[in-house]
């Protein structure tokens, strides 16, 4: 499976919802499928910079990881604690698709 056919697919499942899939899974499982939909769509945007933990970013993309203490740039690839800002949880991503 391509990237593209796996967007496709989880669009269908968030889209149509044919087989009832979305009913089954809790809100925290929706929200992980929909953060990995949206890592799929847009891979770019999962950096230390768009991470909740990711804090006084300057203009240099210099800024201060929370999580561990020490400084980091906003293009860094993202830790296992990464934590997607607030504002990109409630996007709708199967309809906002750029790809």
């Amino acid at each position: 499976m391509n990237r593209e056919n796996a967007i496709r697919i989880i669009e269908e499942i968030f889209g149509a919802d044919r087989y009832g899939i979305l009913a089954t899974l809790t809100d925290e499982q929706t929200a992980a499928v929909k953060m990995a939909l949206g890592a799929l769509k847009e891979p770019e945007c999962m950096r230390c910079g768009r991470c909740q933990r990711f804090a006084d970013e300057g203009a240099d993309g210099w800024g201060w990881c929370e999580q561990h203490d020490r400084s980091a740039v906003c293009d860094d690839m993202p830790c296992g604690y990464y934590e997607q800002e607030g504002r990109d949880e409630e996007q709708d991503y199967s309809t906002s698709r750029n790809a």
